[in-house]
């Protein structure tokens, strides 16, 4: 089988969700079936054959809800304000579709990695600066709900190393995991 990186944002979440049946329990089974839809989409886009789709998804999760990633400094501002000085979960899928010589799709695997960032206690004065240090076209990339780890909101986090640590260790082990599984179904198929 072959492996091929291919990167595609053609779809948001809200397309994800209006694709089929949508119907989620949970923030974390949510981030689970928009993962797997990804691989859907793609699958929908072109014909695949011998090929293995790896896909991704993830949120920010807050009191047992979803924190959507800011589209305006406003929404921004607001979540921030929600999230001051509270732990969050930051929840992590990465799915994989093995597409066999027909081009359909003969297994699908999933890995989930959780962490639980901390953001400190800051004064609102503090909020706003952030919030208007950021160009308005960068406020969804610098959001809790998209790349905390890695955007400006890292540095409102009050350990960030220690979060992208925990974060690189969980991943990678998904990860492994994830292609160990892949490595045993293939194993499986050829064997029958």
């Amino acid at each position: 089988m072959e492996f091929e990186i291919t990167e595609d944002k053609s779809w948001q979440a809200g397309d994800l969700r209006n694709f089929k049946n949508f119907e989620a329990t949970s923030p974390e089974e949510e981030v689970i079936k928009l993962s797997e839809r990804k691989i859907l989409l793609f699958l929908n886009n072109g014909k695949w054959s011998n090929k293995i789709i790896v896909s991704f998804h993830s949120a920010a999760i807050f009191d047992g809800t979803a924190v959507e990633s800011s589209q305006t400094p406003s929404e921004l501002e607001r979540t921030i304000v929600i999230l001051n000085g509270h732990v969050y979960h930051y929840f992590s899928c990465i799915s994989m579709a093995i597409i066999g010589e027909d081009g359909q799709l003969d297994s699908s695997l999933a890995e989930t990695v959780t962490i639980y960032p901390e953001v400190g206690r800051l004064p609102r004065d503090d909020i706003k600066s952030f919030v208007n240090s950021i160009p308005p076209d960068k406020i969804v990339i610098n959001s809790p709900g998209c790349y905390p780890l890695v955007g400006g909101f890292r540095q409102l986090l009050v350990e960030p190393q220690r979060d992208v640590v925990d974060y690189k260790r969980s991943m990678k082990r998904a990860i492994q995991q994830l292609f160990e599984k892949a490595k045993n179904k293939l194993a499986e198929a050829a064997v029958s």
